[in-house]
This record gives C-alpha cells, sequence and structure tokens, in this order.
C-alpha cells in the first residue's frame, strides 16, 4: 500500500472516531437501566469475586474484556463499548474495501454502521450486543483475508459474549464444511474447551458448565411471547431507521441478482463465501429471535436492542446495494453526487423528528427512572451513608449511585420476596421489584403494615413522571 493510499486510510479511520468521541464526551445515557448496569457491576466487581468471571448470565468474555475500563465507573465501560463499536466501524470499512478497493462504497458502508439510529446510543452502555457484533465483522474480515484459522477462533468465543454464539457456530460449521475446511472446524470448538477447563479447574465447575449453568430457560414465562411473527422485523426498521432499512433491502435484493448474473466479479467470484459468512450468520440471528420471541423461549423479551449484533454485518451488505447502484448508473459524476446525497441523508437523518430518529431530549440522557433514583438517593444520602443496615433494591442503577458492591451480601442484596424485611433498609421501585421480582406495590405495603412503627417512621414515597420508589428508610 502506497504512502498516499495508507494517509488516506488513516484520515478515514480518525474521520469515524469523530461521533464515537462525541457521544462519549456528550452523553449521560446508560441507554437500559437494567442489564447495562448489572453489566457494569458485574465487570466492576469481578476483580473482588473472581467467580463473577465464570458468571454464565454476565457473559464471561465480555466481563474479562471490559473489567479492566470498568474499575473507573461507568464512563470506563462507556469507553470500552465505544472501542468496540469504533473497531466494528473501521472492520465494516476494511472488510468492504478488501472486497471492492472502492473509497466511497466503504466509507459510505462504515458510515451507515455508525449512524443507523441506535448503534451510537450503544456506546454509553454496558451491553454486550456491540461486543457480539464485533466478533461477527472481524471473523468476516479474517476469512475474506483467507486466515481461516483466525476466524473459527474467533466464532469459538462468542457464546463466552452472548449465547446466540452457539448459533453462529453451527453457520461457520457449515461453511467449513462445504469448504472442506476440516481442521477449522475442530477450531470452533476451542472457546468452549477454553472455558470449560478454566471452569473447572478453577471453581471445580461440571465440565458441562456451560450448558449446566445456562440462565435462559426453555420456557420464559415472565416474559411471555409475541403476538406476531412480524416483530422483529418492524422493530429493525425503528431500531435502525428508514434510510438503514431501504439501503438493507436494497444490499439483499442486489446480492441475489448480482449472484444469479454475475455482473459483478467479486460478488459472483466469492458469493458462496459472503453468503455464509455475512448474510447466514445475520439472518441467523436475527430469525433466532424472531422465533424465541414467537413462541415464548430461551428468556426472549421482544427487545429491539438484540438487533446491535447485526448491525456491522447489515452493513456489509448494504454495501451490495451501493456496488449495484455503482453498475447501474455508469456516469461517473452522477454516481459521486448519488453517493454523496446517500451520505448526507444517512448522517441526517437520526437527527430528524421522526418515530426511528433520536430523540435528541431524552436518548442522550437519563431516563425518568434514573432520574428519580438520583433524586431519591440525594433526598436520603445523608441518611444512608449514617446507616449500617443492609440495603436491599431492585433498580440496578441504585447499587451504581450508592457505588455499592452487590455481590458483598453483608452490605447489599436484591430485593426479592423471600429476603424482604423490616430491619434491612429496603427500597421498592415500579419496574424491576414489581416486574422483575413479582412484589407489587400493594404487597410491599401489605408487609410493612404488620409493623406499625416502621409505617410510621420509616415510610416514604417519592413519585415523579410516573415513576414510584417506595423504601422504609
Amino acid at each position: 500500500m502506497s504512502l498516499n493510499a495508507q494517509s488516506k486510510r488513516y484520515f478515514i479511520w480518525a474521520l469515524l472516531l469523530i461521533p464515537v468521541l462525541t457521544v462519549l464526551l456528550c452523553s449521560t445515557s446508560t441507554y437500559d437501566n437494567g442489564d447495562s448496569i448489572m453489566h457494569f457491576l458485574i465487570s466492576k466487581h469481578a476483580f473482588q469475586h473472581p467467580y463473577l468471571f465464570f458468571d454464565h448470565w454476565g457473559k464471561p468474555l465480555f466481563t474479562l474484556l471490559s473489567s479492566p475500563f470498568s474499575q473507573f465507573g461507568f464512563k470506563g465501560i462507556a469507553v470500552f463499548n465505544g472501542i468496540v463499536i469504533y473497531t466494528s466501524a473501521v472492520l465494516v470499512y476494511e472488510t468492504t474495501f478488501t472486497l471492492y478497493r472502492k473509497y466511497s462504497i466503504s466509507i459510505l458502508s462504515a458510515i451507515s454502521c455508525l449512524f443507523c439510529t441506535q448503534v451510537l446510543l450503544f456506546v454509553n452502555s454496558g451491553l454486550t450486543e456491540p461486543l457480539f457484533g464485533l466478533f461477527l465483522i472481524a471473523a468476516a474480515y479474517e476469512v475474506l483475508r483467507h486466515n481461516y484459522a483466525a476466524a473459527a477462533i474467533i466464532i469459538s468465543f462468542t457464546p463466552f459474549v452472548r449465547s446466540e454464539g452457539m448459533i453462529i457456530i453451527l453457520v461457520y460449521t457449515t461453511f467449513f464444511m462445504l469448504h472442506k475446511q476440516w481442521y477449522k472446524i475442530v477450531l470452533l470448538f476451542t472457546g468452549l474447551f477454553t472455558y470449560s477447563i478454566l471452569g473447572k479447574l478453577l471453581f471445580s465447575y461440571n465440565i458441562l458448565w456451560f450448558f449446566t449453568k445456562n440462565p435462559y430457560p426453555v420456557v420464559a414465562e415472565k416474559y411471555g411471547s409475541g403476538d406476531s411473527i412480524l416483530h422483529y422485523f418492524s422493530q429493525f426498521f425503528f431500531f435502525s431507521g428508514v434510510p438503514f432499512s431501504i439501503l438493507f433491502i436494497l444490499g439483499l435484493v442486489s446480492f441475489i441478482y448480482l449472484k444469479r448474473n454475475a455482473i459483478n466479479s467479486i460478488i459472483a467470484s466469492q458469493s458462496s463465501i459472503l453468503f455464509w459468512i455475512v448474510l447466514a450468520p445475520t439472518g441467523a440471528y436475527f430469525f433466532s429471535h424472531v422465533l424465541f420471541w414467537h413462541i415464548g423461549c430461551c428468556g426472549a423479551f421482544g427487545i429491539q436492542r438484540v438487533l446491535m449484533s447485526i448491525i456491522p454485518l447489515s452493513s456489509v451488505i448494504i454495501s451490495f446495494g451501493f456496488i449495484m447502484l455503482s453498475h447501474t448508473i455508469k456516469h461517473r459524476t452522477t454516481i459521486r453526487i448519488v453517493n454523496a446525497v446517500l451520505l448526507i441523508v444517512v448522517i441526517v437523518f437520526p437527527f430528524l423528528n421522526t418515530p426511528s430518529s433520536w430523540n435528541l431530549n431524552k436518548d442522550f440522557e437519563l431516563n425518568s427512572i434514573q432520574k428519580t433514583a438520583v433524586a431519591l438517593i440525594e433526598e436520603k444520602s445523608q441518611y444512608i451513608q449514617n446507616s449500617t443496615r443492609k440495603i436491599l433494591y431492585s433498580e440496578p442503577y441504585i447499587a451504581l449511585l450508592l457505588n455499592l458492591d452487590i455481590y458483598d451480601s453483608n452490605r447489599a442484596d436484591r430485593l426479592n420476596k423471600e429476603n424482604i424485611n423490616s430491619t434491612d433498609l429496603v427500597i421498592w421501585d415500579s419496574w424491576h421489584s414489581n416486574i422483575e421480582e413479582n412484589i407489587s406495590a400493594e404487597d410491599f405495603r401489605l408487609f410493612f403494615k404488620k409493623d406499625n412503627t416502621i409505617l410510621v417512621d420509616h415510610f416514604d414515597v417519592i413519585e415523579k413522571e410516573k415513576i414510584t420508589y417506595i423504601t422504609n428508610f
């Protein structure tokens, strides 16, 4: 690569960093106030409680990689996810440039990845979806560079980032079988073998602990199931935004057309590889969630944020449409104008006032539940600091605000029906306590009415934006 080409490459990398840095510096959001915070707390306290490095729900590899950053607080894990999302965008650029050697298409694909409506919101979060997406695009990139062994090892660790990794392993197993890469199939079990042995040696876990400790039940009565099989199709639209959705559909259609008509030599010659490393993982992940939510299994909740994991690969699919446009529009100046317009539309759309755009007044700030938690802790901070009582809570943001080591059972614990009592300092909230732990406000009040002294002296209610906390301070 020439010096000029290398300089251009680094300049593009620098441009991709700008939106990620902007969110890191300006956003106070945690994107999600449940799992996002819990993953952070597991990551932060893993050094004090090493078993957390093997916590199945927490995702062991995510915890391992993010834990050094989490020691600096929630902004630390945000830096980690910022690096992950930025690297994914760079790999989208590098993957598409490896394919086509066209700067305009690679830049458009990478920018589309970053400005897919919800993507930048994940920067300020402790969620695992971005890291899973990074592993998928990294594996695809390695395959296109003929590093099949590296791709196999990367994919082998995906179940320890998100459980859907087992589905991706099946996709890559099929890919390697069809391409007679038998040795690479063995490498697909590197991650499972490594973590199984370490779990056995360090904590005396069953050698099959990944399966026996699976936190996701086959039947998910708590969350129910979806009424419509089309749920995730509509969620993809709202998650990604109008431009990304249209370009994604164009990319899918273009891939089929280019493959059948051999218009583009690159797509025609590598169509089988591209199908198995880009389209198949994307489809397998997406339709698994369609099925899980429709029948109500495997802990499915129908949440749209899981779509984040396939956005980097989806951005490569978008590039097929850009290639199709470049073949359809022969005039060089015209295609440059079209590319420039598409770039502007992709960047500007999230700022528009549409159902699938950002809400700039909310999306980059704490949500109403968290603001209520802040108000509660500020009002009672002196009391809490002077109290020696154990804190029972359900809302994870409370633990973050109080800097609690929630895995030290002498100081704090998750509130549930078994441990609720009138001696500890109990904080009830209208979401996690009510939905996750099935303790209604009425149940809470009835429990404390058994002790009129506690009711009179230590009963407090704070309401703000219809979010309620009931405490026995």
